[in-house]
């Protein structure tokens, strides 16, 4: 019975909440979290005057959700030579495209929305990746997130000098398609993504198929202290960006 989301209120939330009671929704915190996150940004972003959810709970149940990851054997082969041709462009394009996932945590939007230009050296030689408000979850301020990882830094050149121009580029996107030569969609980039993962034989630690947030999990998992890199939690939260510690402690 209703025109919009600018009419639901809290009358509507109290029968969402019985609905999920009566049919024994064992997911209803979860449901409410990501309903709840919906119209928060949607208020943020101004669309609609208030939102009836301001008092409801963003954390999930963790027994719910099972947090998956792709072990250090998975990355490491992605981080290696023999993990792409370097004749062949598109598969230097995915294969640029899963390193950057994993170094910085980029969420599938985000490495989607990114431009060459976005793509820059500072006066000491180190590579970083400038994100826009934009094209970030939640609308965040502008972020620079510099390259950790060389391996990261050489393929990605190697793309910008070499395979990309390969791909003869009709706009500035970083991932362009092979066929109109514009900026891959958002499906598709992730079709790109996921298939080359599989050809490769990447597994996610409960043998399930990767995807590409499965990468930016595997960074925050791999290089906690003391694994991998040794960053603290304060330093994962600041890379994968999360407006709460406790997102990232999960």
């Amino acid at each position: 019975g209703k025109n919009g989301i600018e009419s639901v209120n809290e009358s509507d939330l109290k029968k969402f909440i019985e609905h999920c009671e009566g049919k024994k929704l064992s997911q209803k915190q979860d449901y409410l979290a990501h309903t709840a996150t919906f119209f928060i940004n949607v208020h943020a972003q101004g669309f609609i005057p208030d939102h009836p959810f301001k008092q409801v709970s963003l954390k999930m149940n963790v027994s719910s959700v099972r947090i998956d990851f792709i072990p250090q054997e998975g990355i490491d082969f992605l981080m290696g030579p023999s993990s792409f041709d370097p004749a062949n462009p598109v598969e230097v394009r995915n294969a640029t495209a899963c390193r950057l996932a994993y170094d910085t945590g980029l969420r599938l939007g985000e490495l989607y929305g990114l431009n060459v230009k976005d793509i820059t050296t500072d006066s000491d030689g180190d590579m970083y990746v400038s994100l826009d408000e934009g094209i970030q979850k939640g609308h965040k301020p502008k972020n620079l997130l510099y390259l950790l990882l060389d391996e990261t830094k050489s393929l990605l050149r190697y793309y910008l000098e070499k395979s990309r121009p390969a791909l003869k580029p009709k706009d500035d996107a970083l991932f362009v398609s092979i066929h109109d030569k514009k900026r891959l969609c958002k499906e598709t980039l992730a079709l790109q993504i996921n298939t080359y993962l599989k050809t490769k034989g990447i597994k996610t630690f409960y043998k399930r198929k990767a995807t590409c947030h499965h990468l930016r999990h595997s960074f925050a998992t791999l290089n906690i202290e003391p694994l991998g890199l040794g960053l603290s939690l304060y330093q994962i939260v600041e890379r994968l960006r999360h407006t709460k510690q406790e997102t990232a402690l999960k």
